[in-house]
């Protein structure tokens, strides 16, 4: 059995043989890698599950999250800004490649779109393969 949190498959024990201490003892190991993948209660409850601070360069974030494993179309990703925008940006989310990040009508940032220190929210759209700016203003700029 394979998946993003637990893979058991270097430890399988052959049908009629007895299990040693051993092989339990590694197929616990898995899990607990596993469960160590999972965001935690407290991050759950207040909500930081989907957030990270931004670590990449102007125009070009990168942004580590706990709960986002895979692309997949609505994830939400938060992250607080560490650079503003002055054009046209990507994001790569938890090194799962380089995306565009761009208005809700899929038109690039501008610049002032993302201001320095911002907190900011972003859904990954599978269809056209980018991230949407949801806030700080999915409308700007103003109409």
């Amino acid at each position: 059995m394979a998946n993003d949190f637990f893979t058991h498959l270097a430890n399988i024990v052959p049908d009629n043989v007895r299990a040693l201490a051993a092989h339990v003892n590694n197929v616990a190991d898995e899990i607990e890698s596993g469960f160590n993948k999972l965001p935690t209660h407290l991050q759950f409850r207040i909500g930081t599950a989907n957030f990270g601070v931004d670590t990449g360069a102007a125009n070009a974030f990168v942004v580590t999250v706990q709960s986002q494993q895979a692309l997949t179309n609505g994830a939400l990703v938060e992250f607080q800004a560490t650079n503003a925008v002055t054009g046209a940006c990507t994001i790569n989310v938890n090194a799962l490649g380089v995306k565009s990040l761009v208005f809700i009508d899929g038109a690039a940032l501008t610049s002032g779109a993302i201001a320095l220190n911002m907190m900011v929210s972003a859904r990954y759209d599978s269809t056209n393969d980018y991230y949407v700016l949801m806030s700080p203003s999915p409308n700007f700029p103003p109409p």
